[in-house]
């Protein structure tokens, strides 16, 4: 692998993995108002057991990385990682969902220590200084994407199909859905279509 093709590779995948890590905040809302139901406790808790794993899974690698291939340890920390952020995808419950984020620590811990250990293989003393300021350039910008994404994946799944209370309906179990700015009216159940008020 040519190095600047390396520091690439390397730099991009970076860029992935904070973008996935802070992408879970960004989605937070939705996850609570979503079939998991999600309490506060326990999205806290999802960031927690993240953080845990990756600290104990940390040093496991880094000794790994002194004495066996760095580049099939890092391949193995991205499958494991992608595979594990694919899985959380189908969690169907508050621990199924901590399994995965967890098994997403494990991945992410074989990468993040790896990876610059693989970089200074690569270049020589005098050239480690800019490469490793464009490598760790992926985690501020990685971390911003992973909120916009987050953000706007959890503003789509909030707008495109909500349910609140009707303005003014008093007790008699009415309300109104809005979906693509129409809205629906009348008793649960028995919808009745308006037009949107004008303004």
């Amino acid at each position: 692998m040519r190095r600047g093709g390396g520091l690439a590779i390397l730099t991009l995948i970076n860029l992935f993995n904070y973008l996935d890590r802070y992408g879970l905040a960004g989605v937070g809302e939705s996850l609570t108002r979503s079939p998991l139901h999600i309490t506060d406790t326990q999205f806290g808790v999802l960031a927690s057991g993240f953080i845990a794993v990756y600290m104990l899974s940390a040093p496991a690698f880094g000794t790994l990385g002194d004495t066996r291939s760095r580049t099939r340890l890092i391949a193995l920390g991205v499958f494991l990682w992608s595979f594990s952020t694919a899985l959380g995808g189908l969690a169907w419950g508050f621990v199924s969902l901590l399994v995965a984020r967890a098994l997403v620590g494990v991945g992410e811990a074989a990468y993040g220590t790896i990876a610059p250990s693989l970089l200074a293989d690569y270049y020589p003393r005098s050239h480690r200084g800019r490469v490793f300021a464009v490598f760790y350039a992926a985690i501020p910008i990685g971390s911003a994407l992973g909120y916009i994404v987050g953000g706007q994946l959890d503003v789509h799944f909030q707008t495109n199909h909500r349910l609140v209370p009707g303005d003014h309906l008093g007790g008699n179990g009415r309300c109104h859905a809005r979906r693509h700015g129409t809205h629906y009216t009348g008793r649960v159940g028995q919808p009745s279509l308006r037009a949107p008020r004008s303004s």
